[in-house]
């Protein structure tokens, strides 16, 4: 049952509002895939603070207040680094779809990256929600690529959106709602690079390759010391 395109704000488990950037259609799974940060990962307070102070000064009289009100910052157990496009799953594909996944992603390398000073502003595909971002510098492993074309062929198996071509890799540590795409228009410089002081070097590393479909949520673990072939995938 067809019941149109929902753009009404809602939230998450975790408090945090979002837009559907699809429409919601009876039977349809909500998925995603993406790598998740180390537990162990603390991002220094004052790197959060300097980043968010950054984006106020400088968009403080250009914005409608509500952006910089409902600017949220991501609890720490959602940080992640995402490696599709939202998309949709019907459930007799689930099974099908993991197993095709895991065949393709048939080893995992340690991932761990030293992160700049410095954020990116970024928006999806539907203008309807804000992120500041910090980029991920891949340039010298050049793990992400490999990682994503693996992900892109499961998804074109399925006749699902590849992911995005030069994409900026990065994790989103704060966002807002956008109820109006010409609220933002002309007026931030999406894709620019914003430098902020910072005292303390920043290392990120992810332990986690998720896919999430609709309340499920499959992983497979990323050792810290040597490459691994999953096995299967863990249900959490």
């Amino acid at each position: 049952m067809h019941h149109g395109k929902r753009r009404a704000v809602e939230g998450d488990a975790g408090g945090n509002k979002f837009v559907r950037q699809f429409e919601h259609v009876e039977g349809n799974w909500p998925s995603s895939i993406f790598l998740s940060v180390s537990d162990e990962v603390e991002i220094p307070r004052e790197y959060i603070a300097n980043v968010i102070d950054h984006f106020i000064g400088t968009y403080d009289s250009k914005l409608p207040r509500y952006i910089l009100d409902e600017l949220e910052i991501m609890p720490p157990v959602k940080l992640h680094m995402s490696l599709s496009k939202p998309f949709t799953l019907r459930h007799h594909q689930i099974e099908h779809f993991i197993n095709d996944l895991k065949d393709e992603v048939c080893v995992l390398y340690p991932l761990k990256y030293s992160v700049k000073p410095e954020y990116y502003i970024l928006l999806n595909e539907t203008k309807t929600r804000l992120f500041l971002c910090l980029p991920i510098d891949d340039h010298l492993q050049n793990n992400f690529p490999n990682l994503i074309q693996s992900v892109d062929n499961t998804l074109v198996k399925y006749k699902k959106d590849k992911y995005y071509t030069n994409p900026i890799f990065h994790i989103s540590i704060a966002s807002t709602v956008i109820h109006d795409v010409s609220d933002v228009d002309n007026l931030i410089h999406v894709g620019k690079c914003h430098q902020v002081e910072c005292n303390k070097e920043l290392f990120i590393d992810f332990n986690k390759l998720q896919c999430r479909i609709g309340d499920r949520c499959y992983a497979m673990n990323i050792k810290d010391n040597l490459t691994i072939w999953p096995k299967d995938w863990e249900l959490l």
